[in-house]
């Protein structure tokens, strides 16, 4: 009777660290603090929703600029260890007035994810293709752009 009490205590989720928080370079959001949290995990699939803040540099006529950027992305990852697959699609909104800036990004990720299931380091990097609208196109044409992030924090 006892190992069945044992056994039905252990969590769901064989990844304890659920949440995470880390600083991304590149992508379509500049520089940005994020939160990730992990919704599900069946078998060696996970998957999260990460949503920042951050600030975009940028120049115009010369003059650098900062704009405020908020990214939100769903994620899934596949692996069975500490390594995984990371994919995903994601909005970005871009808080601007410049005309010759997008308002908005969607994105995808193609990524190596680093998270250890008991928390700890957690390292991405990342191919993020970029579609937005091209402001200055007469006809409002899209654009697809490529990207790549790199992003360090710790999950717990």
């Amino acid at each position: 009777m006892i190992p069945f009490f044992t056994k039905a205590q252990e969590p769901r989720m064989r990844y304890r660290a659920n949440k995470a928080v880390f600083l991304e370079v590149g992508g379509s959001g500049g520089i940005t603090a994020n939160f990730d949290y992990l919704t599900m995990e069946t078998g060696n699939i996970k998957t999260s929703v990460r949503l920042g803040a951050g600030a975009y540099p940028y120049k115009i006529n010369g003059v650098g600029k900062i704009m405020p950027v908020v990214p939100f992305e769903l994620l899934g990852f596949i692996g069975e260890k500490a390594g995984n697959l990371e994919l995903g699609v994601g909005y970005t909104h871009r808080f601007t007035n410049e005309p010759t800036q997008p308002d908005y990004h969607l994105t995808g990720r193609f990524g190596f994810r680093y998270q250890r299931p008991r928390g700890g380091l957690l390292f991405r990097l990342g191919y993020i293709p970029l579609l937005y609208k091209d402001p200055e196109s007469v006809r409002r044409s899209y654009v697809l752009s490529p990207a790549f992030a790199l992003s360090l924090g710790a999950s717990f």
